[in-house]
């Protein structure tokens, strides 16, 4: 199917599931999914026992890794991205924030995820960083939901802990006004990416926040960019910006999760939906000559990470025959490159961002082959080794400063997560 014919049959945005049943008549409606540890086990029998003794009616528990990937009720998950592989997944593609910084030790996160998993069902995550924060949101949540509640509203609710103040931004009180000036100011002076990197952040920082301000500002700017594509801009690098398709990792995640917000009507949803489907086709092309049997470089992982995730949404959740495609195209480039420990250019972020790409559709797919294969602990050793004694790694080829560009770190600390191997939080 051609792009425009597929836009010819787009009428109507994904279905919507605000609502998340507990129950259903007199049996359940949702399954609590808890972390293995022995903490997290009486916790979720006190939760399963709260819920009985309000309802009537027992929902079951199930540990973390004996849970389905496609689950078939709405899930309660309990813990964070390090202790739960439903909620790592989750993470992965920007559903939810709970790890060991957010919401910070003692702090907790109580969260309704909308559909995930593309068939309808919800999720409410009762989230910490540690278990003392867990049981706060598990607390929190009894609170809130009273004792004859059967479903559950849209909620973000939020108490910050230790620690997640050094998360960036979070705790800034957006002002749209000021947003779309400098947005004005950007598009004036030819800004990289145009305003699709502000775009991405801005849909991540709602995620974070819950602040519906933030989805307000999404809105704007994408209705915004696209008029200022579609006005044949003089624009080095094409109408949406240059290097534009660099944003697409954030800007489709981001996507995802403003369309729940309160204040996007069905008709945004529509509009939106068209719009970055028009700018995703723009960007297939970036992704280079997948067929070319040699390590990649970052320009084009940059594209086929986005591609990755704007297939997954499209292919998810509107069958698109296009978004096979990208899936595809995605799919081959990072299969050469999750076999290989080191990208076409071994400096600065032409090296670090090929690496994290990598992981980052490693840990997002699920396909742990860049892991499996011992040259993720390759690359991670190589950060090590070109450090020099001021905690400098090797700087861009194209660049006059003779200081390290810390785009090993991110890498670093997804080594960190994925192994536990303390030399790499030592480098952190």
């Amino acid at each position: 199917m051609s792009p425009d014919r597929f836009l010819a049959s787009l009428k109507q945005p994904k279905p919507s599931y605000p609502q998340t049943n507990l129950y259903e008549g007199d049996s359940p409606a949702c399954t609590i999914v808890r972390p293995v540890d022995a903490g997290y086990s009486d916790l979720a029998s006190s939760l399963q026992k709260e819920m009985r003794d309000r309802s009537g009616i027992t929902i079951p528990i199930v540990r973390e890794d004996k849970a389905p990937r496609l689950p078939r009720k709405n899930l309660i998950l309990l813990g964070n991205l390090n202790n739960s592989r439903v909620l790592f997944r989750l993470y992965g593609y920007s559903y939810t924030p709970a790890d060991h910084l957010f919401p910070g030790n003692g702090g907790y996160l109580v969260q309704t995820i909308h559909d995930p998993w593309g068939n309808g069902h919800n999720a409410i995550g009762l989230l910490g960083s540690d278990l003392a924060g867990v049981r706060r949101a598990v607390d929190r949540f009894l609170q809130v939901t009273g004792k004859n509640l059967i479903k559950v509203d849209p909620t973000f609710d939020v108490a910050l802990g230790e620690g997640a103040h050094r998360i960036p931004n979070m705790q800034d009180m957006p002002d749209f006004d000021v947003e779309m000036a400098n947005a004005e100011e950007a598009l004036q002076r030819g800004s990289h990416t145009g305003l699709w990197g502000k775009i991405g952040q801005t849909g991540l920082l709602y995620g974070l926040t819950g602040n519906n301000t933030y989805a307000e500002i999404y809105r704007a700017l994408v209705f915004r960019m696209y008029a200022h594509a579609m006005s044949d801009p003089d624009n080095y690098g094409g109408i949406w910006g240059f290097d534009a398709d660099f944003a697409l990792q954030y800007v489709i995640p981001g996507w995802d999760l403003v369309e729940e917000s309160a204040v996007i009507s069905t008709k945004d949803r529509l509009e939106i939906t068209r719009i970055l489907y028009k700018f995703i086709c723009d960007c297939v092309s970036h992704v280079g000559n997948v067929e070319v049997n040699t390590v990649r470089h970052n320009h084009s992982t940059y594209a086929a990470l986005g591609l990755h995730y704007a297939g997954t949404y499209f292919n998810k959740y509107y069958d698109c025959p296009a978004a096979k495609r990208w899936l595809e195209l995605s799919d081959k480039c990072f299969a050469l490159q999750t076999r290989a420990f080191k990208p076409s250019e071994d400096c600065g972020h032409y090296q670090w961002r090929t690496h994290f790409h990598t992981m980052r559709y490693t840990l997002s797919k699920g396909d742990w082959t860049f892991i499996e294969s011992g040259n993720a602990k390759l690359a991670g050793d190589y950060a090590i080794l070109t450090t020099d004694n001021l905690g400098y790694g090797v700087p861009n080829g194209d660049t006059s400063s003779p200081f390290g560009t810390w785009t090993e770190l991110p890498y670093l600390h997804a080594m960190v997560c994925v192994t536990g191997d303390g030399r790499y939080q030592w480098m952190l």
